[in-house]
């Protein structure tokens, strides 16, 4: 027979679908070949009952066939190797991009026919026709999807070349491995053989084959695809990021698995974008921790290894610490799942805040560790004029760029805020308006561990020995003087970590100390949080230290003091280990250490237990601040500053004697002016010394004294007559 030779010009194709409806015909002619050999060699059941499931007129009818004039096998050999031959001209034509099916083949390095077996396995969620014909030509009217043995019937002619191709399509060939088919087990067969298993694509595929590109099912929601990637222009960045940076952008090595370490807002997100925009890729941003809590790792990561390499993007992923969080025996698990993305994708970015962990037994491609720091000072004021351009006039961006140390990401979202509240309140957008703010948007994660202390006090407030008062005046200083002294003098290279301000305040209780606290931060232009010893410490290893790294991480950004109250509480002395109770203790001092060490923040440590402090600690303190008892003359001046110029107050009250005769600290003179304040305010008179001493009675049955004539003279029958 001879054949006849098509002149017509070969024309591409129009779009996605157009191409795999012509690969659909093709399959459908494979498909009447294979009825028709079943057919002829009587292979297909012959019974009554067949027809009333599945008829023979109701596939020719879909086959457009006419039972009386069959085409000859070789015939159907002929048509399906031209239609074969007319699709690839035309996919050769065509520009690649607009083909799934082409792209899927480079991605993957898929030949001719597992790109057939592909088209296979699509076709019933394409055109339910198929479902029939495959459960005619599967003699079985349940399995509406193909199998491996029909697949490969369909696709190869020969036993010989079917046994060989058979791994092509069982559960450890590329195409299963990478989720680009899936094996469907018979429900009512779980032992049934391997060839009689189906084949399905998973739905984002057939989505992608007919032209519509979307992510998977499971990842909406979780992840985002951006194939318009900025370049690294608007980045604001610290000269030593740029400089680790500038050979990924420049191409001079390449990205592989990039470990972004820092804050929110510094810029991490960007950074993965602008190494995809000098490599023209797109970037698959994921949420890590979404992920890993709701599948299981081998699994999710493989499909989204399979999402991005098809698309030619990188993967970025978000949230990893928390996704750290998962239990102990899935570490290893997403461990593994790790490796097998960063050695599938063309670049893997990981976004951390705690920084990479080599100890999880990684085995894949050596990590480049980007640190991402908020911009220096010089740099975080230029964000703050140019995002406040045009909106603000007149702002501090001096002050807000040395006080708070944000992120760009954070200095946009306090301006959000801050313009939101100006509008509700009808206030104008100013230096306050904006601090406040920043203590709104900023300190959400520093607010889970410490308690925000309200600047009440003024240095006048405080009643303290000379010595005291004056190193309270040198903190001050020297915390204000630092980017002088660290960066512009140089003396950055003498102390390379942790140039902040270290200080204990240490002293019997009432002395002073969370007062000195507050001024000191109030003093320093700093909001003071005082560390909620409940919050930090737990009782699961290494929960603790996740907590630690967290309060030093989220007081660095919002440039808060942090106030460790009963700090012997933390930072005792290490003991002796005896069991691994005492090992895993003195690993979470050693930790503590660390973190104060590097803390570039104001660390206020306060304690009435002095000698129960770990040395280590005290020889890093930058200052140490004794807080002894008042004496009678310091005593004198905290009573009469307990009384405040509003309140009435008695001729009669001796100050002096109420100093001279009674060892009180100033928390206890404190408390008996309130309870001497509410008494009067009782009776409606003015404050007297009988209702002071009877206050300081009290407060000496409090702390387990006993009053006594010798103390308080003439006002001890004063006492007698109350009782």
């Amino acid at each position: 027979m001879t054949a006849v030779v098509d002149r017509r010009p070969i024309r591409p194709f129009d779009d996605a679908r157009e191409h795999l409806s012509a690969e659909l015909d093709l399959l459908q002619l494979r498909l009447r070949r294979e009825i028709a050999r079943l057919r002829a060699a009587r292979q297909l059941t012959e019974d009554d009952f067949r027809g009333l499931y599945v008829s023979d007129a109701q596939v020719d009818a879909l086959l457009a066939d006419d039972p009386g004039h069959r085409e000859a096998i070789e015939t159907l050999d002929d048509q399906i190797a031209h239609t074969r031959e007319d699709i690839d001209a035309r996919c050769a034509t065509t520009d690649a991009g607009k083909l799934p099916l082409a792209r899927l083949a480079r991605a993957f390095d898929l030949d001719a026919l597992a790109l057939d077996a592909v088209v296979a396995a699509a076709a019933v969620d394409v055109d339910l026709r198929f479902g029939t014909l495959f459960s005619y030509a599967q003699n079985d009217v349940t399995r509406k999807r193909p199998s491996i043995d029909l697949v490969l019937r369909l696709l190869l002619d020969d036993e010989r070349g079917r046994a060989a191709a058979g791994p092509l399509l069982g559960p450890c060939s590329p195409l299963v491995e990478r989720r680009i088919l899936r094996l469907v087990e018979d429900p009512h067969d779980h032992a049934a053989p391997l060839p009689s298993r189906a084949l399905r694509l998973d739905e984002a595929l057939v989505a992608m084959l007919l032209g519509v590109d979307r992510l998977d099912e499971w990842l909406a929601g979780r992840g985002t695809l951006t194939t318009e990637c900025r370049d690294a222009a608007d980045l604001v960045l610290a000269d030593e990021v740029w400089a680790r940076l500038a050979p990924l952008l420049n191409g001079e090595s390449p990205a592989g698995v990039v470990i972004l370490h820092g804050p929110p807002g510094a810029g991490r997100r960007r950074i993965a974008e602008a190494l995809c925009a000098a490599s023209n890729r797109s970037l698959l941003t994921v949420d890590c921790a979404a992920i890993v809590r709701q599948h299981d790792p081998p699994e999710a990561f493989a499909v989204l290894a399979r999402d991005a390499v098809v698309r030619g993007a990188a993967v970025l992923l978000r949230r990893f610490d928390d996704a750290r969080g998962v239990e102990q025996d899935r570490i290893a698990q997403l461990t593994g799942a790790l490796e097998q993305l960063a050695g599938s994708v063309p670049m893997l970015a990981i976004e951390t805040e705690s920084g990479w962990h080599p100890e999880y037994g990684w085995r894949g491609p050596e990590p480049l560790t980007i640190d991402v720091p908020p911009p220096p000072l010089g740099l975080r004021a230029g964000v703050w004029l140019q995002l406040l351009h045009g909106r603000a006039t007149g702002v501090d961006v001096g002050a807000l760029a040395s006080t708070f140390t944000l992120t760009p990401g954070r200095i946009a979202a306090a301006i959000r805020a801050a313009e939101h509240a100006s509008r509700v309140r009808g206030s104008v957008l100013d230096t306050d308006a904006l601090a406040e703010a920043i203590r709104t948007t900023s300190t959400e994660g520093l607010r889970r561990l410490a308690e925000r202390v309200p600047p009440v006090y003024a240095p006048d407030d405080i009643v303290l020995p000379a010595r005291a008062s004056s190193q309270l005046d040198e903190i001050c200083r020297s915390y204000r003087h630092r980017e002088t002294v660290y960066g512009r003098w140089g003396f950055r290279r003498a102390r390379p970590t942790g140039a902040g301000l270290k200080v204990l305040f240490a002293g019997p209780s009432g002395t002073g100390k969370s007062m000195a606290s507050q001024i000191v931060a109030s003093e320093l232009g700093l909001d003071l949080y005082r560390v909620d010893i409940a919050a930090i410490v737990d009782k699961y290893i290494g929960e603790t230290e996740k907590h630690l790294r967290a309060l030093f991480g989220e007081a660095k950004r919002v440039n808060a003091a942090i106030l460790f109250d009963e700090a012997d509480a933390l930072f005792g002395k290490r003991s002796s280990v005896q069991d691994a109770h005492d090992r895993y203790a003195n690993i979470e001092v050693g930790f503590l250490l660390q973190q104060m060490e590097d803390f570039d923040g104001v660390a206020i440590l306060a304690t009435n237990l002095r000698a129960n402090m770990d040395d280590a600690f005290l020889r890093r303190l930058d200052a140490l601040v004794d807080f002894p008892a008042p004496d009678a003359a310091h005593r004198e001046r905290i009573w009469r500053k307990m009384i405040p110029p509003g309140a009435p107050i008695d001729g009669d009250v001796d100050f002096s004697f109420l100093a001279e005769r009674f060892d009180l600290s100033g928390g206890n003179i404190r408390n008996c002016a309130l309870a001497a304040a509410f008494t009067a305010a009782d009776e409606n008179r003015p404050i007297r010394m009988s209702h002071l001493v009877v206050a300081v009675a009290n407060e000496y049955q409090k702390i387990g004294k006993l009053p006594s004539r010798s103390d308080f003279g003439d006002h001890f029958d004063l006492l007698r007559e109350r009782r």
